[in-house]
């Protein structure tokens, strides 16, 4: 996928910071003193989970299977997202599910399947919201990606 990342300019590489992204407000000082030692290795798991979940799991990621599978308590992840990730929430998620598809495309899944199967199988609820995650995340459309990779191949 690195590849695919690189030939199609699309930046994956810059989710995560080492330091806190921005002020660590009053009301999460108590849990930054618990895991600001450990929060790299926090980032390593989640990065780990969550790009090899789809691949053992063809369920939909959330917020507390990530949790449950880091073996972490839901408001130490929150607060690891909230500061040390570039996306809100819901949209490392959906970033998530965008990774997911482009190892599908990379795979040559478009090369015996539609672009219909490809966002039933995302695990995005509507095309609209699949369409608008993936132009958000990639810059280009799944059918973009793969017609560059045909001529790479």
């Amino acid at each position: 996928m690195k590849e695919i990342v690189r030939t199609e300019e699309v930046i994956f590489d810059s989710t995560w910071s080492s330091k806190p992204l921005k002020k660590i407000q009053a009301y999460d000082k108590e849990v930054h003193a618990k895991v600001v030692s450990n929060a790299l290795n926090i980032i390593s798991k989640i990065k780990d989970f969550s790009t090899n979940y789809y691949i053992n799991n063809n369920t939909l990621l959330t917020f507390n299977s990530l949790a449950d599978g880091i073996e972490i308590s839901k408001y130490h992840l929150n607060y690891i997202i909230k500061y040390y990730c570039v996306y809100s929430k819901s949209d490392f998620l959906n970033y998530c599910k965008v990774l997911h598809i482009l190892k599908f495309i990379e795979n040559g899944y478009l090369q015996n399947k539609t672009v219909s199967s490809l966002i039933s199988d995302s695990h995005f609820k509507s095309k609209k919201t699949f369409y608008n995650n993936f132009k958000k995340f990639t810059g280009k459309n799944p059918q973009e990606i793969n017609n560059a990779l045909k001529f790479k191949m």
